[in-house]
């Protein structure tokens, strides 16, 4: 079999890495070129009239090909998206030219999937579509967004969402059929960890503040006070309101409980878990629910609200799943699970995780998609 070249379209990035969205990409695609020896390169960016530029950068051995300005704007409307995509197709060509012929083009969330279907309707080559943005399931995606990519769908060869409740939503929103292959926790890095003793710690990562449920959070962190007084809780990632949520605090006596530690490198963020008894997912929407898997990995217990994400990951034995909007219920069981915390193995919970959401099990099921949809193309 030729050696697979895997072009990956990203709905946004940037190519100095600044961000864990940028990195997780980066990984991915180091990820499938190891395992799989495959040529793999990414084409990424936004445009702006008048601002058109071109990088080319080789980080190693993948080669990312950047168009466009450093920042990230949704496409205009009429001739605008016809001028976006007439970009792409362009970068595409010369990528071509550079590095050869992509093997299969796989577009990643909306705007990945529209710019990789011009490029197929160019190249011919065959196109994959995976879709993470959790507004399908909130049903709030842009209805110009959603009319561009009824198009682009028709002639995609493969569309997967990464879990059921993303698959129901791709189906009821295109009308095409969608499979489900989730993502991965590289156990490498979200390894188990004794539990940790001293005061009860619990954890949440993720913004923004209203998605993750966090005024919902803090309403709970003043109840669960009551019962384990010297509880503490982390906020991980950068939450632009903070500040609102500091008002908050401050109206329920919280200051000193609550600490807010920012935005972390990936690979850091398993120590903050282990450090850590318990992790709060608090949100009222949730399509995956990435630090749910990271953390169980880590063999800490989680706490979710009732989202598709966490119905997908918490079964039994593995945390506790409460109504959304509900501090009471919330609290109730983040003591509880603390309490119980003995009750959850760190290394089952690894093992549990890993058996679903390993790495080489997904990367897998990826390469045998990315084989068979070559194949279809060549008969």
């Amino acid at each position: 079999m030729a050696r697979p070249h895997i072009l990956i379209i990203p709905p946004w990035f940037d190519i100095d890495f600044q961000s864990n969205f940028s990195k997780s990409y980066h990984q991915w695609a180091r990820d499938i070129a190891d395992r799989f020896d495959a040529k793999v390169g990414l084409l990424f960016g936004e445009f702006s009239p008048g601002q058109i530029q071109r990088e080319y950068v080789q980080k190693e051995d993948l080669n990312y090909h950047y168009l466009g300005v450093k920042g990230w704007g949704l496409p205009k409307v009429g001739v605008g998206w016809w001028l976006w995509k007439r970009q792409y197709v362009n970068a595409y060509q010369e990528y071509a030219r550079r590095y050869g012929r992509p093997t299969v083009i796989h577009g990643h969330s909306l705007l990945g999937l529209i710019a990789a279907e011009a490029m197929h309707r160019h190249s011919e080559v065959p196109l994959v579509y995976t879709e993470v943005l959790g507004a399908f399931i909130e049903g709030s995606v842009a209805t110009r967004l959603v009319r561009q990519g009824r198009k682009a769908v028709r002639n995609a060869a493969f569309v997967c969402g990464i879990s059921p409740g993303m698959v129901d939503a791709l189906q009821k929103t295109f009308g095409v059929p969608a499979e489900l292959i989730a993502l991965y926790v590289d156990d490498a890095v979200f390894s188990p960890e004794p539990r940790q003793e001293g005061p009860p710690q619990f954890i949440s990562i993720g913004a923004p503040a209203h998605t993750k449920g966090m005024d919902v959070l803090i309403e709970a962190m003043a109840l669960v006070v009551q019962k384990l007084p010297d509880c503490r809780l982390i906020l991980v990632d950068d939450i632009p309101e903070q500040r609102e949520l500091e008002n908050q605090l401050r109206q329920l006596r919280l200051e000193d409980r609550v600490r807010f530690v920012g935005e972390m490198p990936h690979d850091h963020i398993p120590d903050y878990i282990h450090q850590s008894h318990v992790l709060i997912s608090a949100s009222r929407y949730e399509s995956l629910g990435f630090t749910m898997l990271e953390a169980l990995s880590c063999g800490r217990p989680v706490v979710a609200t009732d989202t598709p994400g966490a119905q997908f990951i918490v079964e039994d034995g593995l945390g506790e799943i409460v109504p959304k909007e509900d501090p009471k219920k919330l609290a109730d069981a983040m003591v509880q699970v603390y309490l119980n915390r003995s009750a959850y193995d760190p290394v089952d919970l690894h093992v549990r995780i890993q058996t679903r959401f390993g790495k080489d099990r997904i990367l897998d099921q990826w390469m045998t998609i990315y084989q068979r949809v070559s194949n279809q193309s060549n008969l």
